[in-house]
């Protein structure tokens, strides 16, 4: 049990926020993918889910593994790191604790998540 959770002044976290974690995406290229989607109305709105696929960039099926994360009733589910592309690195970017029981939906799954913490870097106009 951590005795000490540092708190980020940035929080809570907003789609657009955390679709610009990366150096290279603009607050209007946010938009634009926002847009593409269908779902433009969520670029201000709290990161309250996270959809992950059904299967992995392999093609394999992770829904048996994704099943497994809401086998309790306690109110501590796990937790979501997000890791730097640069896996080398072994840099967190984020972590979201999983707060709810999964959601299944056509082709993927909604996991309800709250930010806890992570990287956040100077963001793009």
């Amino acid at each position: 049990m951590p005795q000490r959770l540092n708190l980020d002044p940035t929080l809570p976290i907003s789609v657009s926020r955390f679709m610009r974690l990366s150096d290279n995406v603009s607050k209007k290229e946010c938009q634009r993918a926002l847009e593409q989607a269908g779902v433009a109305e969520i670029m201000t709105k709290q990161m309250s889910e996270i959809y992950i696929d059904n299967l992995d960039d392999l093609g394999n099926d992770q829904t048996n593994w994704y099943d497994v994360w809401d086998d309790t009733e306690s109110p501590d589910r796990g937790y979501l790191y997000f890791i730097s592309a640069d896996i080398l690195s072994g840099t967190t970017v984020n972590i979201f604790q999983i707060n709810g029981a999964n959601q299944t939906a056509s082709g993927y799954y909604k996991i309800a998540v709250s930010y806890v913490s992570g990287y956040l870097p100077t963001l793009k106009a």
